[in-house]
């Protein structure tokens, strides 16, 4: 019987182990994404996105590509980032040519952008 339980024991240690190996593998890929989701609230179609980290002169590429973002509708968005950034600045474009700007977002606390009425333009 004494047998058996350190067998299982040794067992439980190893899962416990490999658990937390495995978790400590994934942790940087978690960290090196940003995902937020975004609001448009602003009685506008968004035809193109962009998120750059705050402090930058040029604006990444086009996330949403040729698809279009209707008022009051929301859009999951997932782009990598350097693991120091955490303010990025978005900016929304409008099929008008007007443009919404939301700045030093900071990622690492928040999850959720929302382009309004009141949003910088």
């Amino acid at each position: 019987m004494r047998a058996m339980e350190k067998m299982t024991r040794c067992r439980s240690v190893a899962l416990t182990a490999t658990a937390v190996f495995a978790f400590a593998a994934v942790a940087p890929a978690f960290a090196a994404d940003q995902d937020f989701t975004l609001h448009n609230h602003t009685r506008h179609k968004i035809t193109s996105l962009f998120v750059s980290p705050t402090g930058e002169d040029q604006w990444s590429g086009d996330i949403l590509g040729q698809d279009i973002l209707d008022d009051h509708t929301d859009l999951n968005v997932k782009f990598p980032r350097e693991k120091g950034d955490c303010k990025w600045d978005v900016r929304a474009e409008f099929a008008d040519g007007s443009a919404a700007q939301v700045r030093s977002v900071d990622f690492c606390a928040v999850s959720d952008v929302v382009i309004g009425d009141g949003t910088t333009r």
